[in-house]
């Protein structure tokens, strides 16, 4: 067997052989005291008799000093001598035999052991008595127990907390999908709602325009059956029954675009909402124009007329260009659905007319229509000043 250095029997054996049984190896130092170490192997461990290689600390007590030898030949050379320093009696000696992997004959057999720990206990000078480790074994045993027990409690206890982390974690996640989830459900439902809003409002413009449209066609045809009505000599019931069914139809498309566009958001389609509006009143203003025609019931005339009140209000010369269209047909309602001696309706109707006819905005921005007023409206307005004159000379 090759001959080593006990520096290379301490690395090659001893370390490694109390690292296995559980003792952690350290270099002495001398600011530590020995409370802070549990189950420390200390290195060079200073003593009266000089440094050991190492003491051996369980507990913040030291239970066994440990002297390793150089390794040599036969069962008598000592290899390690351990100084026992436990139980507070006299130092007995630990010996620690480590042979070769053969031992020879005769010898204890320690196939299965690498440690044979004979305490030998000083009494007196009679001589020695001889005492298994067992107390040692079983202090070792008791600490080593303790550390897997420790250990195994902070395993489980951090075993314990990750899955606690983990549900915490798995909760949260669920918690975030769910309010993810819900939230992309409120915002679908809310495109939902838009998209149907939306849809019900183009199929509401789309029916408001379409009557509306349709409603002045026949106003327009019953504006030129009223011209030929008057140029033909004779007068038929079929004349007049035709004269009578386009202001009727008329009324009922303006009516009914009506209908639709009070479905309408009045801030985006205020002017489609007007124009219809606009249209039926002035459409029933002709129908009770007409002395031979039956006339509005007083329920239209009613609506009509708080409809031409608010067209007046809503509708001004900044918002709309045209709005000397909208104010023509409010004054043509006030002055034919107002009753006879509704004075003060007429007068508001004469007001309106004599504002768009002094409006050089309109003459420049149309003037054929400004010219068609002026003949519509002429002998209304010779009569109510007619009637002004006569009561200034009363």
């Amino acid at each position: 067997m090759t001959e080593e250095t006990e520096q290379e029997t301490r690395k090659r054996r001893i370390d490694h052989k109390l690292e296995a049984i559980g003792w952690k190896l350290i270099k002495y130092h001398e600011s530590k005291h020995l409370s802070s170490y549990l189950s420390h192997a200390i290195e060079e461990y200073p003593t009266s008799n000089g440094p050991v290689d190492y003491a051996l600390v369980d507990q913040g007590q030291i239970i066994a000093v440990v002297e390793a030898k150089k390794l040599g030949t036969g069962p008598q050379n000592v290899l390690v001598i351990i100084f026992v320093i436990a139980f507070g009696i006299a130092q007995p000696f630990l010996w620690y035999g480590l042979f070769e992997k053969d031992p020879p004959t005769g010898v204890i057999d320690i196939a299965n052991l690498l440690l044979i720990l004979i305490t030998l206990l000083a009494v007196g000078l009679t001589g020695f008595s001889v005492l298994i480790y067992e107390s040692l074994q079983e202090r070792l045993s008791t600490r080593i127990t303790q550390g897997i027990k420790q250990t195994e409690d902070e395993v489980h206890k951090r075993i314990k907390e990750d899955l606690n982390k983990a549900h915490r974690t798995e909760d949260e996640v669920h918690k975030r999908i769910e309010k993810h989830v819900n939230e992309v459900s409120r915002r679908e439902g809310e495109l939902s709602q838009r998209t149907e809003n939306e849809i019900e409002n183009r199929q509401n413009l789309f029916r408001a325009q379409m009557l509306r449209s349709t409603g002045f066609t026949f106003w327009q045809l019953f504006v030129v059956w009223e011209e030929v009505k008057v140029e033909k000599s004779t007068q038929d019931i079929h004349t007049k029954k035709i004269f009578e069914d386009l202001i009727r139809i008329a009324i009922e498309k303006a009516k009914g675009s009506l209908h639709y566009a009070k479905k309408l958001s009045e801030n985006e389609y205020k002017e489609d909402i007007y124009r219809c509006k606009s249209n039926w009143v002035y459409f029933l203003a002709e129908a009770a124009r007409v002395e031979e025609f039956n006339k509005p019931t007083r329920r239209d005339k009613v609506l009509a007329l708080k409809c031409s009140n608010e067209i007046l209000k809503e509708v001004s010369k900044k918002d709309f260009q045209d709005y000397y269209h909208y104010w023509e047909s409010c004054a043509w309602a006030l002055q034919h659905l107002s009753e006879k001696e509704d004075e003060k309706s007429k007068q508001k109707a004469h007001n309106i007319i004599c504002e768009l006819l002094n409006d050089k905005d309109i003459l420049l921005l149309s003037p054929s229509w400004h010219g068609e007023i002026e003949n519509k409206w002429a002998d209304f307005l010779e009569e109510k000043n007619d009637a002004s004159a006569s009561i200034k000379n009363t």
